[in-house]
């Protein structure tokens, strides 16, 4: 077994990502899109947010506020939590169960989980991979495809026939993804297909 000592900077992990990944002959963005799913705008419209009574907790919003305390929101009482309420609007937008274990995770695409309006709301909601949602996070984004995922949002439920009142922190990003997604496609997420068996009666 080889061992080496470094001593150099450490390089930076989302720049290897994407030089990978632009060597593999595609990009961050596009390769977000091709394993990132959306709602159903159509299940959205009937229905959002899923659950306007809750929201996640935040020390900044609710100070001292913990899981299962209920605080005042704009007049209304919520229910604080973590991600669990927007995992079950997830399944319930969706009909398919959150994939334990298997890397991916529901993200906020415009954030303000703390705001009952947007925290179970199918049109804040995308389901990514882990090792790409990280990038869509305050703590290390990805500026391009924070924008591309927020702009296919924007396109999806609120730029033709608004799924709802618009929020003022949900604006346009101006991004044409015709080039970045090269014709792929935006992917929403349905109800798994059941395999059924023919039976033969003889």
């Amino acid at each position: 077994m080889r061992v080496t000592a470094h001593s150099d900077a450490l390089p930076e992990p989302i720049r290897l990502l994407e030089s990978f990944l632009e060597g593999a002959g595609t990009s961050v963005v596009r390769a977000a899109f091709q394993y990132s799913f959306f709602v159903d705008p159509q299940r959205v419209r009937e229905r959002t947010p899923y659950f306007p009574e809750r929201a996640r907790m935040s020390r900044e919003h609710y100070p001292k506020g913990d899981r299962g305390d209920v605080r005042q929101w704009n007049g209304s009482e919520v229910h604080l939590g973590d991600n669990t309420s927007a995992q079950q609007a997830w399944r319930k937008y969706t009909g398919r169960p959150i994939a334990r274990g298997t890397g991916y995770g529901v993200r906020h695409i415009w954030g303000y989980p703390w705001d009952p309006f947007a925290f179970t709301a199918g049109w804040n909601l995308c389901y990514m991979p882990f090792w790409l949602g990280m990038l869509t996070e305050d703590q290390h984004p990805y500026p391009a495809l924070v924008r591309a995922i927020q702009q296919a949002s924007f396109d999806l439920y609120f730029r033709d026939d608004p799924v709802c009142e618009r929020p003022p922190y949900v604006t346009d990003p101006g991004v044409d993804l015709t080039a970045p997604l090269d014709d792929d496609a935006i992917r929403i997420l349905r109800p798994e297909a059941k395999v059924r068996s023919l039976v033969q009666n003889r």
